[in-house]
C-alpha cells in the first residue's frame, strides 16, 4: 500500500512531511520536547495585591496551572499526523483541531480583543528599568534570564510597597509565565524582553486575545516540526498534551478526581494521580498504531459540556468565537513590510491562519 494522500491537491507538502519520511524508515526524525514549566510551578503567589495585578492582567485563572508530566510519545504520535496545510490532525476515520475553546477551556485565557502585536527593536535595558525597576546584567539581544526573574521578584514585597512596586512584581511573574509556559523558545532558559511593553498597562493588558496568540505559536511550532524545518517542539504543551487527553481514546485514568470550583482552568484537573492501563510503557509505536486504527466513535468531540458550569467566567464567556474561523496573530512586528506579508496570507489561504513574524 502506498503511503500518503490519494491526491496532493490539499496534502501538497507530503514530500517534505515527517511522515513521509517514517513510511520509509519506520521511525522518523527525532523530536525534542521543550518544556521548561516545572520552574514556574514552584513560584506560588501569596501575596493578594500581587495576585490582584496578575488578575487585572488576564493571567490569573491561567497561573493555577501546575507541572504535569508529558506523555512524550503520544505528542510525537500526533506530530506525525499534524499537517501545515490545513492546520488539522489528521486521522484516518476525521480531521481534529485545537480551537479556540480549548484554548479557554483548558488554560483559561482571553480569546478574544486586540492582537499581540509589538517591536523588536528597543533599548530593551531601558524598557526593564521603566517596567521592572531593575535590569539584569548582561541582556544578550534582548533576553531575560527566568533564573534572573524568581530570584529578584519572588522575594516578598514590603507591607507598604506602593502600586508601582506591586506591578513591577506582577510584570515580572507574568514574563516569567510567557517563558515558560505560554511561549517557550529554544534558549530553555530566557524570555525575550519583546513581550515586556504590551504588559505596561495591566488593564490594557487585560483586554487583548493572549489566547490566540498562544495558539498561534503553537500552530507555528508543530509545523515546522511536522515539516521537519526544527526538531524542537515548542509553545504551549500543556494545552496540547490536555487537548489529547480530554478528546482522544488515548487518555490515562485519573485515580482520583480534582474539584472544579469556580476559580480554576479545566487544565488543573489532570494535577492529579494518573494511572495509564490500556497504554504499555507508553510506547511510540502503541500510539501509532491506535491513531492508525482509531473510530469515529473514538474520538470525544464535546468533552467539555459537563464541566463548563464549573469553570471560571473567562473560560467560558466568549463562546461566539469558540469556533470561529479567522486568522491568529501572535506578535507581528509593525512594519509596512509585516502588514502587506499578513494580507496576503490572510487572503492565500483557505484554512484558519497561523502567523509569527519577528
Amino acid at each position: 500500500m502506498d503511503p500518503g494522500p490519494v491526491s496532493d491537491e490539499v496534502l501538497y507538502d507530503q514530500a517534505q512531511h515527517r511522515s513521509h519520511i517514517i513510511s520509509c524508515t519506520e521511525r522518523g526524525p527525532s523530536i525534542v520536547m521543550v518544556d521548561h514549566s516545572l520552574s514556574h510551578s514552584r513560584w506560588r503567589l501569596e501575596d493578594e495585591r500581587i495576585i490582584a495585578a496578575v488578575g487585572r492582567a488576564g493571567f490569573l485563572t491561567c497561573s493555577k496551572l501546575r507541572w504535569i508530566k508529558l506523555d512524550w510519545p503520544l505528542l510525537i504520535a500526533l506530530m506525525d499526523r499534524w499537517r501545515p496545510e490545513t492546520n488539522t490532525f489528521h486521522f484516518r476515520m476525521d480531521e481534529a483541531i485545537i480551537t479556540l475553546q480549548d484554548v479557554a477551556v483548558i488554560l483559561g485565557l482571553r480569546i478574544d480583543g486586540p492582537c499581540i502585536t509589538g517591536t523588536d527593536s528597543d533599548v530593551w535595558p531601558r524598557r526593564c528599568e521603566e517596567l521592572l525597576g531593575v535590569a539584569p546584567e548582561p541582556m544578550p539581544r534582548g533576553n531575560i534570564k527566568l533564573k534572573w526573574l524568581r530570584e529578584i521578584f519572588s522575594v516578598p514585597l514590603p507591607v507598604d510597597a506602593p502600586q508601582i512596586l506591586v506591578d513591577q512584581h506582577a510584570r515580572a511573574y507574568i514574563m516569567h509565565m510567557i517563558g515558560t509556559i505560554l511561549f517557550p523558545d529554544s534558549s530553555k532558559d530566557k524570555v525575550h524582553a519583546r513581550w515586556l511593553p504590551l504588559l505596561e498597562d495591566l488593564d490594557v493588558c487585560g483586554t487583548k486575545s493572549w489566547g490566540s496568540a498562544v495558539l498561534a505559536y503553537l500552530y507555528r511550532e508543530m509545523s515546522k516540526v511536522a515539516l521537519i524545518q526544527n526538531s524542537e517542539l515548542k509553545g504551549c504543551l500543556r494545552l496540547l498534551q490536555v487537548w489529547a487527553w480530554e478528546r482522544l481514546h488515548l487518555k490515562p485514568r485519573l485515580c482520583t478526581h480534582l474539584q472544579l470550583d469556580g476559580q480554576i482552568p479545566l487544565g488543573c484537573r489532570w494535577n492529579v494521580e494518573k494511572c495509564y492501563d490500556e497504554t504499555p510503557a507508553r510506547q511510540l509505536d502503541f500510539y501509532r498504531n491506535e491513531l492508525d486504527r482509531m473510530k469515529i466513535f473514538q474520538m470525544e468531540w464535546e468533552p467539555y459540556t459537563q464541566f463548563l458550569p464549573q469553570l471560571p467566567p473567562i473560560c467560558t464567556e466568549y463562546q461566539v468565537v469558540w469556533r470561529a474561523r479567522v486568522p491568529l496573530i501572535c506578535y507581528v512586528v509593525k512594519s509596512p513590510e509585516s502588514e502587506q506579508k499578513c494580507v496576503q496570507q490572510v487572503h492565500g489561504t483557505a484554512s484558519p491562519v497561523h502567523l509569527l513574524c519577528t
